[in-house]
């Protein structure tokens, strides 16, 4: 009679793959609520179990006592001296229970107990095993399609939840189909942990591509970054920490024999591989392939990217709904302000030309077609050993990075008095403000600029841009001469 119910809570545990300490437990548990049951809830129970020899020992212990106040825990020592003559008052008297004594009711209970025990360590162990498994891929069987939502088998033990709002719109699955997704959450509810996973969110495309790219899975390439817009088009960071690995070229793999892989999973979706870069504006710009890019500019305080767009990519460089630009700002987290190139260069020619308001010498004389710039260009920036205009700036007191920005600069210093775009007024101002060379100009921040008496914020902004245009200028003149040469 004992061996067959032994037998059954084993196949139970087996089935949930339960250990035999723990399941012994759990019967011991199950017997104690049992004896509980029938003798009172005070009193001690002492279960012994044999797996090996099936045998069940229970035991009822009492405290021997002169008057019994609590019958379930006590017994006086005239009964206990009838079973045990040697017994003394204080001690516990331990008597027999067989097992068939157990009445209908007290089986039940322990059932119950040894069963809520079985769930209660099936949800740990849910608990235990996908806990740390958050955004990783897992892979099941479509069980059943409730409302939409898909119930799908992981194994004979877990079973997970892929609501219909994580599903693609291109995805159309029925039962008995395998599927693969992420882990997204575990949410607790009172049949247990519950596995919640997707097919739309971002950790999807992540997982599959380290599924697929071995060098992603082994950390020579990072993930940087991912944004999506499920079952339409989605956009991928990549970096390599080996100069000698294209982090592009390895997710796409031999003949996108990779990058496609992930594609038919994702039924269909334009997936954009972009190289991470720690420049915003070189982040930027890749993001927004395959829209050919004249320029951009960078404005750290508003967050924001300027992007000047050739005039036959501003629709590519926008996407589908804006849908492009709207992902590339979202994978590079910077604002992006697409400009037409044609617009930029109307914008930037006015500027250049008596933005500052017509000079007082020009005043009644005929228009003049006049270059930002020196109409003799400054010859080669001498070496670092010889001298330079610079000096008188005591390079002293300027820190790595100015020094650095001015060596890298492809014009020798020069007075601002030589650029044509500054009126009078504006060159007078800025040169008794000790701004009176391109170098100082250059070095100069536009809250410095904004400083100066009669030069406000909407000036400072346009003399910073002609600075910037003739820093562009002179390197295009010093790349073509690089190239004659």
């Amino acid at each position: 009679m004992i061996n067959p119910i032994l037998d059954a809570f084993a196949e139970i545990a087996r089935e949930k793959n339960i250990g035999r300490e723990e399941l012994i437990g759990m019967i011991e548990a199950g017997l104690v609520a049992a004896v509980r049951k029938k003798y009172g809830p005070t009193c001690e129970v002492d279960v012994r179990i044999d797996p090996l020899g099936g045998r069940i020992t229970i035991r009822v212990g009492r405290q021997v006592v002169g008057e019994v106040t609590d019958p379930s825990a006590q017994i006086t020592l005239a009964e206990a001296a009838e079973l045990d003559k040697a017994i003394q008052a204080g001690e516990i008297f331990w008597q027999d229970v067989p097992f068939g004594d157990f009445g209908r009711n007290a089986i039940q209970a322990a059932k119950q107990v040894v069963i809520q025990r079985i769930r209660e360590a099936e949800r740990d162990k849910i608990r235990a095993e996908y806990s740390g498994k958050i955004g990783e891929l897992l892979s099941g069987t479509i069980q059943q399609v409730e409302r939409g939502n898909y119930v799908i088998f992981l194994n004979k033990q877990t079973e997970a939840i892929l609501p219909m709002k994580e599903v693609n719109r291109k995805d159309h699955f029925k039962q008995g189909d395998p599927i693969r997704a992420c882990l997204i959450d575990i949410r607790e509810t009172t049949k247990g942990p519950q596995l919640i996973l997707s097919r739309t969110n971002e950790s999807f495309l992540k997982a599959l591509f380290q599924l697929e790219v071995p060098e992603i899975y082994q950390g020579i390439i990072e993930i940087k970054g991912v944004v999506r817009e499920a079952g339409s088009r989605s956009k991928i960071a990549v970096y390599s920490n080996d100069d000698h690995i294209d982090p592009v070229g390895a997710c796409v793999g031999l003949k996108g024999s990779r990058v496609q892989a992930v594609v038919n999973e994702m039924g269909g979706e334009r997936i954009d591989i972009i190289p991470y870069s720690d420049d915003p504006q070189e982040f930027v710009r890749a993001s927004l392939n395959p829209a050919k890019i004249y320029r951009t500019s960078i404005d750290r305080e508003e967050h924001k990217v300027a992007v000047v767009i050739e005039d036959d990519q501003l629709s590519l460089a926008i996407g589908k709904n804006g849908q492009n630009v709207r992902l590339a700002s979202m994978l590079t987290g910077w604002k992006i302000d697409l400009v037409q190139k044609k617009d930029f260069l109307a914008q930037r020619d006015e500027m250049l030309t008596g933005v500052f308001g017509a000079s007082k010498e020009s005043e009644g004389a005929p228009a003049v077609e006049k270059k930002p710039w020196p109409d003799k260009k400054p010859e080669r920036k001498p070496a670092p050993e010889e001298e330079i205009p610079v000096a008188a700036m005591d390079v002293g007191k300027l820190n790595q990075n100015q020094r650095d920005l001015l060596d890298d600069l492809p014009v020798e210093d020069f007075p601002i008095s030589l650029i044509d775009s500054f009126t009078p007024t504006v060159r007078q101002k800025l040169e008794e403000a000790g701004y009176d060379t391109f170098y100082r100009l250059v070095l100069a921040t536009e809250d410095e600029l904004c400083q100066i008496k009669g030069i406000g914020k909407q000036s400072s902004t346009k003399i910073k841009n002609v600075v910037d245009f003739l820093i562009e200028h002179y390197a295009e003149e010093a790349e073509e001469e690089g190239e004659e040469s």
